[in-house]
Formats: structure tokens, sequence, C-alpha cells
């Protein structure tokens, strides 16, 4: 099981994508419709409604960091290679990127639209 550093990693970073969406929603409220997809030139090319971009993303981090963190009490100790605060400590701060990632992106864009 994972405890101790990691886990509060953890948990501050699923706080902080709570918090992001929290934050988000407010930011973007004007938009029915928010960027999904953005091109290798950074510019928009697909949209979603924008519960979908501010909700499912953060919660889809959430799932990948939850999984994380239980995966020890799920798998078989003999399966897991390596210490399991480890692969929480990645997961975590990758979620925490991707997001900050995500949200430059849509106020990049919401900038552009005047």
């Amino acid at each position: 099981m994972v405890s101790g550093g990691p886990l509060l990693l953890a948990a501050v970073v699923c706080l902080f994508l709570l918090a992001s969406a929290f934050w988000a929603e407010r930011r973007f409220a004007g938009y029915d419709r928010l960027p999904r997809q953005f091109g290798f030139t950074l510019k928009a090319i697909a949209y979603g409604p924008r519960w979908v971009i501010i909700w499912f993303v953060p919660l889809i981090i959430i799932a990948a960091i939850a999984l994380a963190v239980f995966a020890p009490a799920i798998f078989p100790s003999e399966n897991i290679r390596g210490e399991p605060g480890t692969g929480v400590v990645i997961a975590s701060l990758v979620g925490a990127a991707a997001q900050v990632f995500i949200l430059w992106l849509l106020v990049r864009w919401a900038n552009g639209q005047g």
C-alpha cells in the first residue's frame, strides 16, 4: 500500500485538479463550447461541450492517480516491480502538468476570442 509523502502528494494534486476545474468553470462561463483538441500549431481544431472539457478531463486524471495509489492493493505483490510510491509521484506530477498545460491552452484560446 502507498503511504506517506506520495499519498500526500496525490491528495494535494487531486485537490488542485478540483480547484482548477472550479476556476475554469467560472473563467469560461461565457462559452458554450471549448476546444477539446489542438493541432501542432496549438490552434483549436475541434470543440466540445464546456462541461466535458472542464470537469471530465480532471476526473480522468484523478482516476489515473487513484489507480496508481490503489494498484498495490489490487494486484499481487509479485506482479509489482519497484517502489509503488514512485508510480504515484509520477502519475501525480504528470497529471498536474497536463492540467496546467490544458488550462494554458484554453486561456490562450479564450484571450484570442476577444
